[in-house]
């Protein structure tokens, strides 16, 4: 088994709304955190909180963590750290070894597809 990980935005890249991501081929390792918009209303950038615990999310990984749910608790305690506002329902996932490793919060998501069914 092996993971194969693509990114894709629409027609407006400059404006990538409130979500983030990440890809690692070489790790295996992909996330995705969408970020609440709801936000706005209290005058917090939704982005911002989703964009830095994807980078959190990263800076676990290069620092050894390599349990997604780990990553993501790391990821969580540094945006908590640097006083960043907002929320997100992130979803990360590790292939290792044959061994699909995910941690998932909220109504985020992933599928997996097996011989093309």
């Amino acid at each position: 088994m092996k993971m194969v990980c693509e990114h894709c935005y629409g027609a407006k890249d400059h404006d990538l709304g409130e979500d983030a991501h990440f890809v690692c081929s070489t790790e295996q390792i992909i996330g995705v955190a969408d970020g609440v918009g709801g936000w706005a209303k209290k005058g917090i950038d939704a982005r911002e909180y989703a964009r830095q615990l994807m980078l959190n999310s990263v800076n676990a990984f290069v620092n050894n963590t390599t349990d997604p749910i780990g990553t993501l608790e790391q990821a969580f305690m540094a945006n908590a750290y640097a006083d960043i506002q907002g929320s997100s329902t992130p979803c990360i996932l590790r292939h290792n070894d044959g061994v699909l490793h995910a941690a998932n919060v909220g109504d985020s998501g992933f599928m997996v597809f097996r011989n093309n069914l």
